[in-house]
C-alpha cells in the first residue's frame, strides 16, 4: 500500500480513536481488586485428530508487560491464540481473565497496522473497547484491567504507531 492511501485511511477514523482512547484513560480508578484463574486448557477434537493446548494468563500478563516497557518480543502467538478462538470460549476467556482477552486484542491491532488497512487495526480496538464496556466487566474487572495490565501503554503505543504509518 502507498503511504498515500494510508494516510486518507487513518486521518478518518483517527478523531474517533483519539477520543475513545482518551475516554479509556479518563475513567475512573478505584481502589479494589480482582483475581482470575491462571491456566486456561483447551481441547477438541476435529475427526479422530484430538488437541490439547492450555494457555497461562500469568504468564501472558509478564511477558506483554515487558514487551510495553522494555520493548522485548510480543507474545504474538499467545495473543493470536485467544483472539481467534471461537466465540464461546472467547467469552469463557473474557469472563475467567478480561485483560488477557483485551490486551491480546489491543496488542494484534498494533501488529496489524504493519499488514493490513487500518480499519481492520481498528475494529480490534473497537472490540477491546467493547469487552471493557460490558456490565459485566465493571467495578474491579475494569479497575484489574486499567491497574494490572498495560492498558495505556497499549494504548499509547496503538495511537503512535498508527500516526506514524499514516504519514
Amino acid at each position: 500500500r502507498s503511504s498515500g492511501s494510508r494516510g486518507g485511511l487513518a486521518g478518518s477514523t483517527s478523531s474517533r480513536r483519539r477520543q475513545w482512547l482518551c475516554g479509556l484513560l479518563l475513567v475512573q480508578r478505584g481502589g479494589s481488586q480482582a483475581t482470575y484463574p491462571s491456566e486456561f486448557r483447551f481441547s477438541w477434537c476435529v475427526g479422530t485428530r484430538c488437541f490439547d493446548h492450555s494457555i497461562s494468563s500469568a504468564h501472558f500478563q509478564l511477558r506483554i508487560w515487558s514487551y510495553y516497557t522494555k520493548n522485548t518480543r510480543p507474545p504474538l502467538k499467545e495473543a493470536f491464540f485467544t483472539a481467534t478462538l471461537p466465540p464461546p470460549y472467547q467469552k469463557e476467556l473474557l469472563w475467567g481473565c478480561p485483560g488477557l482477552m483485551v490486551l491480546s486484542h489491543l496488542m494484534l491491532a498494533e501488529a496489524r497496522l504493519y499488514i493490513d488497512i487500518p480499519e481492520e487495526a481498528g475494529e480490534l480496538v473497537a472490540r477491546a473497547g467493547a469487552m471493557m464496556a460490558l456490565p459485566e466487566l465493571q467495578g474491579p474487572h475494569l479497575d484489574g484491567i486499567q491497574n494490572a495490565w498495560p492498558l495505556a501503554a497499549a494504548l499509547e503505543r496503538f495511537e503512535r504507531t498508527a500516526q506514524r504509518l499514516a504519514v
